[in-house]
């Protein structure tokens, strides 16, 4: 028994004396360690940071800790950030702040820390500074003259800044312009923006998204004149923000600063043309900018195809110029507010786009096959319009919890006609030739909320809550017309066919999160997620012709029968369906990340561990056939990503990911759709998920001193198990029949280099380059027409772009030797046709030069040219020449413009593709050259 009390007594005095050791410890730990007090200063009426402002860290009895001089965050914005930083012991205790400042009177704030655990800062309230009343001074202030040198661009850590008045632009350009000739900077015709390789994630105002959901509103609208500078740089976003740490990669970011006169009062800049061959064009933009609040506005409207500009460094390319005759019109707003202490921010936008086409094709097809040639030409007519119509509305709260609202909605309606005759032939013997008439029309309907929520606990910890609900509504209905005669047996198929194919969606996803941050570093993610969705479509088929008496002509195009009898007689129930779709998702993923900053260097280590299980349950109606379907997948889709970073601009990163698609249920079902008359649809029961593995490297670079950009980009993707169609051949009718199925040996590697740099100290001469090589292994099916089967074949692809610009400015001169090449070449694994080698290549001139009386001269002239295709007449040059005259007057506020378009004459509307399977030629209408005349006027004005 003593023994026992004996026992137990030692066990207590151990765990006392081991606890009191580590809770010593653990003391004393925090006591060493140090955490950050962050606080920021702002004028109380401009909410401007304050330059020069000391800041006096006291404790509770106002003995003074340490002091310190503000810092400053973007200092030469317009709204610059003034903030300090204090390291304190981790330990609970009282402060009060204290700011001063010789034209503000003292203010003081009170910060408790109470809580410490894994915190590695606290944020203290801000200080809101009141200016002194002015005092008249009766002393002279001495002149003092300016001289100012225009730099181009400055590398200022891991900012890459370009001043706007360095660049000489056309009168009337908008930003896309500016952003063309920045050194380093590629802008892609869908408004994806690259800065030495790397895509630009947002387009941001002043640091604030603008029109976020697409950038080509705000480079096409924005009027350059407005602009004082654009920076270059990676951004956390909010909720990184909030939590004081990086949850997620930083992201490049493209940030507009306005000139002083524009950032705080009204813009608007209107414009409008009339030319020859019924030419138009016509812009709208105003702007209502302060501190905590945004209004803009913008409409255009043009028949040109094209935005670019005579002198333009971009590309008038083959697919704006071969779209046919295309007339568009434009409008949209956005309007954002904060409070004053940019904890609450909301905005709203709202855009509609109408496009009306007028596209008249003809097209040549060619598909190898051992026994000869088919070649299919057909003649295609079309008109369509159009119409996007997108309103969201996006609210931020950043408080004790963040929380984030998204709203929007999005409809699109389009409607048009069209006529297509095509006739295929096989070693000169016809073998159909077919007739088709379309009308159709349909729109869709898409509203949705995202809700989220991420609540800092106070030992450091954070937890995230989200939901999204989604609901789609559309419809589609299209009346086709066949008139088919297959020549060797002189049958005839003649199909009048009406479909109606509504769809109704839903979908609720609810995401429920805890991180884990501890001070080594290391950040925990533990994520559930349950998603709920439901799709109900169907597609009704009819053949009108089946009627008593409508195939006699008398019933245009769209016309329907009367009575709900006559429709169901006409129901073709093997071309018709209904499916109702319910899945359940649930998953986990684990996501873990280690950051680890010493000096100028930062790495960090991202992985996610995702695993998610997919219920599938359809149940599908088609002809005889009533069925039900399920299915369940486990999808594991991992992903990792190692990089290194320094505030110099260099960065270095690994990556790997895999995605696992799964095929589309509908199409496992064992159906035959026989719609096209000369394309039969099956199903395949055996589809298998499709996996990619994507890997790859990159690595960038600055040379402050040469203003040079470099990179080096590396990339692998293998796909297994892509869904490819199979397809057999009736070579009496020429009908096709499509089966999907798996197939494997499909990878592609990539190699890239990009260099910019300034040839010389005083910045007048820029070298652009960029180099990407591409090796892509393409297997697919081909027809052999000995067995009317299809066999694996093997193309193998190299692709070679390289695209090169010299620049030079000087003085009211500005003048770019550009060069872009296109090489690519095919070899066919069963020798179905000889090998591919062609190469598309251009090469011209741009510049832009003020004359005397101040008339401004634009102009550009290239080169497109075409070698090693197998038909001598694709084989071509062709010359495009532009070029305009402008004259400000008014102050600069009225300006008059003259634009001549393609001025000899020399468009091609004629474009050629080969690859190893089969080549396609293609003429299309376009618009004529034409000369324009346009107005423009501008108006700044204080409020």
């Amino acid at each position: 028994m003593k023994l026992n009390i004996r026992s137990n007594t030692i066990m207590i005095l151990l765990f006392v004396m081991t606890f009191g050791t580590n809770a010593a410890m653990a003391v004393k730990d925090n006591t060493e360690r140090k955490i950050s007090l962050w606080g920021h200063v702002k004028d109380s009426f401009t909410n401007g940071g304050i330059k020069d402002v000391m800041i006096t860290l006291m404790d509770a009895d106002s003995c003074v800790v340490d002091t310190q001089k503000v810092r400053y965050f973007d200092e030469d914005k317009t709204y610059m950030d003034s903030y300090y930083e204090f390291k304190i012991p981790a330990v609970p205790r009282q402060y009060i702040i204290k700011a001063e400042h010789p034209d503000y009177s003292p203010c003081y704030v009170d910060f408790n820390v109470r809580y410490v655990a894994r915190n590695t800062f606290f944020d203290a309230p801000f200080h809101y500074m009141t200016r002194k009343p002015k005092m008249k001074s009766g002393g002279d202030l001495a002149e003092v003259v300016v001289k100012a040198t225009k730099v181009r661009m400055v590398f200022r850590k891991d900012t890459v800044t370009y001043y706007a008045d360095a660049f000489n632009l056309p009168n009337g350009s908008m930003l896309d312009e500016l952003v063309r000739q920045l050194p380093g900077v590629r802008l892609g015709d869908d408004g994806e923006i690259f800065l030495n390789g790397k895509k630009v994630e947002s387009l941001l105002l002043h640091g604030d998204d603008f029109f976020k959901h697409d950038k080509n509103i705000v480079l096409r609208n924005l009027p350059s004149y407005t602009v004082r500078k654009i920076d270059f740089y990676d951004k956390a976003d909010k909720r990184s923000e909030y939590l004081g740490r990086d949850v997620t990669e930083r992201k490049l970011v493209m940030d507009v600063q306005l000139r002083k006169e524009y950032s705080r009062s009204y813009v608007a800049n209107a414009e409008g043309g009339y030319g020859t061959h019924e030419r138009y064009m016509g812009r709208l933009f105003g702007l209502r900018f302060t501190p905590h609040s945004r209004f803009s506005l913008y409409g255009n409207t043009n028949n040109t195809n094209s935005y670019l500009r005579p002198g333009s460094d971009g590309e008038w390319m083959e697919s704006n110029l071969n779209s046919g005759r295309l007339a568009t019109k434009s409008a949209g707003m956005e309007l954002m507010l904060k409070n004053r202490d940019e904890t609450v921010t909301n905005r709203l936008t709202a855009n509609a786009d109408w496009r009306d086409n007028d596209l008249d094709t003809r097209k040549i097809a060619s598909t190898f096959l051992p026994s000869g040639n088919n070649t299919t030409e057909s003649l295609l007519s079309s008109r369509s319009n159009g119409l996007f119509s997108f309103v969201s509305n996006s609210l931020e709260f950043m408080g004790p919890v963040y929380v984030n609202s998204y709203t929007g909605w999005i409809y699109i309606k389009s409607d048009g006609i069209s006529s297509d005759v095509s006739s295929t032939l096989a070693d000169s013997m016809h073998i159909n030739t077919m007739e088709k008439y379309n009308l159709g029309k349909g729109y869709r309907s898409t509203l949705w909320e995202t809700l989220s929520a991420t609540r800092k606990l106070p030992w450091g910890d954070n937890i995230d809550l989200a939901v999204t609900l989604r609901y789609e509504k559309s419809n589609n209905r299209s009346f086709d017309n066949y008139n088919v005669l297959y020549h060797l047996s002189s049958a005839s198929d003649i199909q009048e066919q009406y479909s109606d194919a509504p769809t109704e969606d839903y979908r609720v996803n609810s995401t429920a999160a805890y991180n884990l941050s501890l001070l080594s570093g290391w950040n925990f993610n533990l994520e559930y997620q349950l998603t709920q969705s439901y799709r109900r479509e169907q597609s009704s088929r009819y053949r009108l012709d089946w009627l008593a008496g409508w195939p006699d002509g008398n019933h245009a195009i769209g016309e329907l029968p009367s009575t709900r009898d006559s429709m169901l007689l006409a129901l073709s129930p093997d071309n018709s369906y209904k499916a109702w779709h319910h899945n359940t998702e649930n998953g986990v993923a684990l996501r873990t990340s280690w950051v680890k900053e010493r000096g100028n260097t930062k790495s960090r280590l991202d992985i996610a561990l995702p695993l998610l299980s997919r219920h599938e349950r359809l149940h599908y109606m088609r002809g005889e056939t009533d069925t039900v379907g399920r299915r369940t997948n486990w999808l594991f889709q991992p992903s990792a990503k190692w990089s290194l970073t320094k505030d110099r601009g260099m960065e270095l990163a690994i990556h790997y990911n895999a995605t696992t698609t799964t095929p589309e249920m509908k199409s496992t079902m064992g159906y035959t759709d026989t719609t096209a008359p000369l394309a039969i649809v099956k199903g395949n029961s055996s589809l298998r998920n499709t996996v990619s593995h994507d890997a790859g490297l990159e690595y960038r670079n600055r040379i402050a001193r040469l203003k040079m950009q470099y990179g080096f980009t590396a990339n692998v993707v293998v796909d297994r198990n892509l869904i490819a169609n199979t397809i057999t051949y009736d070579g009496a009718t020429g009908v096709y029949t499509f089966q999907p199925q798996n197939i494997n040996g499909n990878w592609r590697a990539t190699i890239g280099n990009t260099l910019s740099l300034s040839l010389g100290s005083s910045q007048m001469w820029f070298l652009d380059n960029n180099v990407n090589f591409t090796y892509n292994r393409n297997v697919d099916f081909v027809t052999m027409s000995e067995t009317d089967m299809s066999v694996r074949n093997k193309v193998d692809n190299l692709y070679l772009a390289e695209k090169i610009r010299l620049t030079m400015q000087k003085g009211k001169f500005r003048g770019s030797a550009v060069g872009n090449v296109d090489w690519h070449k095919a070899s066919n694994g069963m020798e179905l046709s000889s090998s591919v080698d062609v190469v598309d290549f251009s090469y011209g001139l741009t510049a832009t030069y003020t004359l005397p009386w101040n008339v401004n001269i634009a102009t550009d002239m290239k080169m497109y040219s075409r070698r090693g295709y197998e038909w001598n007449g694709a084989n071509t040059d062709y010359l495009i020449w532009n070029m305009s005259l402008s004259r400000s007057f008014l102050k600069n506020a009225l300006s008059v413009r003259l634009t001549g378009y393609d001025m000899l004459r020399k468009v091609s509307t004629h474009t050629f593709e080969v690859n190893g399977q089969g080549r396609t030629e293609v003429f299309t209408n376009s618009i004529p050259n034409y000369f324009m005349l346009c107005l423009g006027y501008k108006i700044n004005a204080r409020p």
